[in-house]
């Protein structure tokens, strides 16, 4: 669960730079690179830096993949946490 703090928050000052980039007209973060972050846990942080920056909102193929990238974290998560999935990782290291 520390994983999910940090990459939360690393993911909420990404997507608030991102943020602060497009006022300004500046450089923005790709959004495949958002969705990675999402993927690899940062998802919560995405969530709330979008509710609160209101940021990434209006786009719905965004917001799609979001939820989407919501949806493997869970399954990775799940298997992670499955003795199968264990034994497995075990027998590959």
């Amino acid at each position: 669960m520390f994983w999910y703090l940090i990459s939360s928050i690393f993911t909420f000052v990404i997507y608030a730079w991102d943020k602060y980039q497009a006022k300004r007209h500046g450089w923005r973060i790709p959004e495949n690179n958002l969705h990675l972050l999402s993927v690899c846990g940062g998802w919560l942080g995405a969530l709330i830096a979008q509710h609160f920056l209101q940021h990434k909102t209006s786009k719905i193929s965004f917001r799609r993949i979001y939820w989407l990238t919501i949806i493997i974290n869970m399954i990775g998560l799940i298997a992670w946490h499955t003795k199968q999935a264990q034994q497995m990782i075990t027998s590959f290291f």
